[in-house]
Parts: structure tokens; C-alpha cells; sequence
């Protein structure tokens, strides 16, 4: 702990390496990862301790500290458990949201982000680590902690309750024979044992014990401030209803792992350790993960235990990569970048795109073998889930091959990554699954281009209505600029159409969900989903008419009309063109201006 500030050279063999490659990995692989995250662990922690003592800036000292102990004092009590106890230490320095946290304090250090709370509010958390480790140890200390809203922390192991302050306030705490207490004016709180029960003024981090030929202890952290990606959170506790439904679907879950996806639920079994609930959704399971809390994946709750399988093979394979990365980049840094995923609404760095594919990778290769126990309309949606993220997948791995921008080991994993999906053939798919996954991934493409493609200049645009107004000829245009449709992150544009497509393999030709009409979607994508081109496009038209600015009837009309191919290829500068004629009072027909730009052809087109 000492030396931290002498970093550690960590190295994969090329063997490991090529199993990562494949969206593999085994138990030994995942131990590496370990081993580098536990470096770079260590180096955070001392960045949090340098920067909240700068030594030439006694202001931002006192920002930093307020009023607890220097943050040297606190780093000294650390270094000297980690030098008596280091595996205890190590592990405490591991959890997740250790991690978490101390990324989350340097990043407010830097002015990355805003808040109103006192900056030593998060750099004193150093504090909490170090008193952790120093029972971890059963070495005596006393120090201040922060205390956020009247609560205290302890990471991995729960959190203490006092009456809430009005304003930010400290807990004292000592500890002594490994046995932890709290006080707070003159309430104090002896921190149980880990795996207690609840106690007075304590609340006890949940867990659960999943058996089988893989055992897995995981921490069900609905209480840590930093067990989310964003700002800090307050406990949001499961009802004891909550925690056994979370339960019962781990067990089951993990029993589908273990036995139709052994090899990976033995390396999620080295490298998960923490699952954090997120509130439910509407839509779908939700699921997210951060590189800087390795081990720990964030789920909202599934409707089955399948759902949440496929969720923990989703977030483990960001886990994985997101260590990878840690080690050395896998594309080179550039400008501003806009790269199509096609799990994804918008626009994504390169970085980003790769995180994309590789979770994919994990997720297609999960539906590969999971169908071979379906039947009846299970398989058939498993089949189209299949060929949907194998459709993604060829998109997404032929933007990156494109790129120009990957390393050497970038290279290696998008060939890798390519060379597994080869193995998989789609081509003896139910029909229905492979049509359904094909319109959907059309849709998703025309409709991202719609709001992210490239679009013309306004002069252009003028010119372009000009000459289709007058039939004159087409002038010569400049390069097209990148430029984004802003949307709300709040409701993604594309779930409408996806609940669709996924509700009319399950059950053709059932009644629109009322919850999908609240959201825009009507009769005209019913027909689109069943392949009824004419109505379809009737009734985007009408909606068109209604509202030129309709992207979602554009994105439809795109697909329902194959003389419509420019909304395609080029929507942008169609829609551009349509609007300014609509707008200079001329009367035109969407679909003849779309076959229009279709007939200039690639060469004529506007550039």
C-alpha cells in the first residue's frame, strides 16, 4: 500500500486474451481482471488522498477535509491495516462501490460534476474505508466519518441511521477488537457482525447465496450512496416481498446458467459480487454497469427468471471489457465521434460502440444455446431475439472494422468477436422470427438516421426545392454536416415499435396495447408489423400531413414504400426538402419527393 504510487504492470497472456476475444473467458481470466483492478483500486485511493490535502492550496484543503482528520491521517491508518491484514484489506478495497466512489470524488474534484453538497461530504468516505480496514485488521482507531442526510456508511457491510441533521453533519467512530461504533450526539450504534440481522439504528446489507455446481454469494445493495452510475442515491430498502421475489429469481437464474451456460456462470462466479435493484420499468428490463465498480451490475426487476439470466450475461460481459480497457485502449482517441449502435438511440463514441458488441456478443450467444430447449412460440421468440442481436452484431462490428481508429488489440477482438458470430447460422430460423427481426432492425437504422444522419445545408436545401419544384437541374450541393435531432433520454423513440413487433410474435394479431397507443403507436404500425405495406402507408401519410416533423410516420413510410429508398439511405435531406416546400406553400406528396432524391441516384445525390 506504500508503494502504491509505483503502479504495477499487468499483463494478459495472449491465450486469456484470445478467450476475451470470443466473448469467452474462464475463472482464471476473471481473477487476472481482479488482480488489475485491484492496482488501479489503489491508485484511485491515493489520487483521492493527494487531492484532498494539495499541499500549496490551504483553501482547497479545507474544502476538502472540512471537518474531519486530514485525509494523510486516514491514509496512513489504511496503508498500516493493508501491511497486517492485506487479503482482508484487498477485499474491502475491492467492493464495487469503493470503486464508485472514489472515481465519483475525483471527478467533483475536477469540476466534472455539480452539486451542491460539500466537497468533503465524498472525500471523507476515505475515512469510512480506512476505519474498515482497520477492523478488518483488529486495530484500535477513532476518526470522524461523513454522515449524508443522518446516515453513515460502511461499504460492504451496511448502513447507521441517526436522527437526520439539518445540515451536513459527522458521526464519531472507533473501533476496537474489530467490533465498529458510531455516534452521533448521544445516540451511538454498534455495527453488527457482516450477515446480521438488522439492529437497532442498522441497517444490514442483504445477500444472497446461490448453490450449484458454481457457488456465488452476491450482495443485494439496496442502501450504498454510490451503488448508482450517476449522482449520490439515497437507501431505497427492499420489502422483505421484494427481497424474496429478488431471490427466488437469482436462484433460478443462476440454475439456468449453471447448467445450460456452465463456462460462464464459472467465471461470473469469480467476478460478480454485487447486484444493485433498479426501480421496474414499463418497458423491459433495465441493466447498466460501470467499469470503475467491477463486480457489480445494476438490473431492474425481470419478469422471469430467463430476463434476468440474460440481463447478468449482458452487464458480466461490460464487466469483463470494461477491465480490458483498463489495461490498454482499444481504439485510438479522436473528435467528436457518432458512431451507430443499434442497440442504442444515440449517437456513440467508438469506445462506447465496442462496449456494445461485446456485451452482444455474450447476449446472442446466450439466445444460441437457450433455444435449444424452447419450443412453440418460446422458441420463436428466442429465435428472433437471436437473429435480431446476430443482425445488430453485423452492423455494429463492420461500423468498427471501418473505423480506421483500433489498436492492435482492438483489431484482434473485433476479428475475434467476428469469427464467433460466423458460427452461428441464422438462415434455418422460423420464418416469422427472422422477418420480424429484419423489420426491426430496418426501422431502427432509418430512424436513427432520420435523427442523427447527415443533413444539408440550409442554401442547399433552397437549391434542392428549387429544383424539384421547377424541375430544374439539380445543383451541385456541398458535403452534408453531422447534426443530432435533440431528444428527450427520458422516452427512447424506438421501444414503441420493438414492444410491437415482440407482442405480435407471442400472440398475432391481438388488439393494440392501450400503453403503446399512449406512446404514438397506432394502426399504421400494426399494419407495418403484419406486412401490410398499403394501409401502412396510408396512414403515415396522414400523419405526415398532420405533422411534417412526424420522424416516427417518416421512419415508417421509409420501410411500407420500396420506392422510398432514399428515406433510407439519405432521409435527412429528404425531409429537409419536404418541409422547406411545405413551408414556401407548395403542396407536395412525401412519397414523390422521396422517389425524387431515389431516382438521382447515389452519384446526383446531395453529398
Amino acid at each position: 500500500m506504500a508503494d502504491v504510487t509505483v503502479p504495477q504492470a499487468h499483463r494478459l497472456p495472449r491465450e486469456h486474451f484470445e478467450a476475451l476475444c470470443s466473448g469467452g473467458g474462464g475463472p482464471g481470466i476473471v481473477r487476472d481482471l481482479w488482480r488489475s483492478e485491484l492496482s488501479r483500486r489503489m491508485l484511485l485511493l491515493k489520487a483521492v488522498a493527494v487531492a484532498a490535502e494539495p499541499p500549496d492550496d490551504a483553501s482547497a484543503g479545507t474544502r476538502t477535509r472540512g471537518p474531519l482528520a486530514p485525509a494523510a491521517s486516514a491514509w496512513a491508518a489504511l496503508a498500516e491495516a493493508e501491511a497486517v491484514a492485506s487479503a482482508e484489506v484487498r477485499r474491502i478495497l475491492l467492493h464495487p462501490q469503493v470503486g464508485n466512489w472514489a472515481a465519483f470524488a475525483l471527478r467533483r474534484h475536477r469540476g466534472q460534476v455539480a452539486s451542491d453538497e460539500p466537497l468533503w461530504l465524498d472525500f471523507g468516505v476515505l475515512h469510512t474505508v480506512a476505519l474498515l480496514a482497520r477492523a478488518a485488521a483488529g486495530l484500535p482507531w477513532s476518526t470522524r466519518l461523513p454522515m449524508r442526510e443522518g446516515r453513515v456508511m460502511l461499504p460492504g457491510r451496511g448502513m447507521a441511521e441517526f436522527p437526520r441533521p439539518h445540515s451536513a453533519q459527522y458521526a464519531a467512530a472507533t473501533v476496537s477488537g474489530g467490533a465498529i461504533r458510531i455516534r452521533h450526539r448521544h445516540r451511538v450504534v454498534a455495527v453488527p457482525e457482516p450477515g446480521s440481522e438488522d439492529a437497532a439504528g442498522w441497517l444490514g446489507l442483504q445477500t444472497c447465496e446461490l448453490d450449484g455446481p458454481f457457488p456465488l454469494s452476491l450482495a443485494i445493495d439496496d442502501l450504498d450512496p454510490f451503488r448508482n452510475l450517476a449522482e449520490p442515491a439515497p437507501p431505497s430498502r427492499l420489502t422483505e416481498n421484494e427481497l424474496a421475489i429478488w431471490r427466488k429469481l437469482l436462484r433460478e437464474a443462476w440454475n439456468l446458467l449453471c447448467h445450460e451456460h456452465p463456462s460462464t456462470a464459472a467465471a461470473m462466479a469469480e467476478g460478480l459480487v454485487g447486484l444493485v435493484p433498479l426501480p421496474e420499468s414499463d418497458w423491459g428490463v433495465l441493466s447498466a454497469s460501470t467499469g470503475e465498480a467491477f463486480g457489480s451490475v445494476l438490473i431492474s426487476r425481470p419478469p422471469d427468471a430467463v430476463s434476468l439470466a440474460l440481463s447478468l450475461v449482458h452487464e458480466f460481459q461490460h464487466t469483463k471489457l470494461g477491465a480490458v480497457m483498463h489495461l490498454g485502449p482499444l481504439c485510438e482517441a479522436g473528435e467528436e465521434e457518432r458512431y451507430y449502435a443499434p442497440w442504442r438511440d444515440d449517437p456513440r463514441p467508438l469506445a462506447g460502440l465496442m462496449q456494445g458488441i461485446y456485451a452482444f456478443v455474450g447476449m446472442a450467444g446466450f439466445w444460441y444455446t437457450h433455444r435449444n430447449g424452447a419450443v412453440g412460440t418460446e422458441r420463436r421468440v428466442v429465435e428472433f431475439e437471436l437473429a435480431y442481436a446476430h443482425l445488430q452484431l453485423t452492423q455494429a462490428l463492420r461500423q468498427a472494422e471501418d473505423s480506421g481508429r483500433l489498436t492492435t488489440w482492438g483489431n484482434l477482438l473485433v476479428a475475434g468477436m467476428s469469427a464467433k458470430i460466423g458460427e452461428w447460422s441464422v438462415k434455418e430460423l422460423d420464418r416469422a422470427a427472422l422477418e420480424a427481426a429484419t423489420l426491426l432492425a430496418d426501422y431502427h437504422r432509418t430512424g436513427w438516421l432520420i435523427r442523427h444522419g447527415d443533413v444539408p445545408a440550409p442554401e442547399d436545401v433552397a437549391l434542392l426545392a428549387d429544383a424539384y419544384r421547377f424541375c430544374r437541374p439539380v445543383p451541385e450541393t456541398r458535403a452534408a454536416v453531422k447534426s443530432s435531432t435533440p431528444s428527450n433520454p427520458a422516452a427512447a423513440w424506438s421501444i414503441g415499435l420493438a414492444a410491437l413487433v415482440r407482442g405480435e410474435l407471442v400472440a398475432p394479431g391481438a388488439e393494440l396495447p392501450e400503453r403503446l397507443r399512449r406512446i404514438g403507436i397506432d394502426a399504421a404500425d400494426q399494419a407495418l408489423v403484419r406486412h401490410a405495406n398499403t394501409p401502412a402507408r396510408s396512414g403515415y401519410l396522414t400523419r405526415i400531413a398532420a405533422d411534417p416533423d412526424d420522424l416516427h410516420a417518416w421512419t415508417g413510410l421509409a420501410l411500407a414504400d420500396p420506392e422510398c429508398s432514399a428515406l433510407r439511405t439519405r432521409p435527412r435531406a429528404v425531409i429537409s426538402v419536404f418541409r422547406r416546400l411545405v413551408e414556401s406553400g407548395h403542396r407536395c406528396d412525401p412519397e414523390a419527393v422521396a422517389a425524387w432524391f431515389t431516382r438521382l441516384g447515389p452519384a446526383n445525390a446531395p453529398r
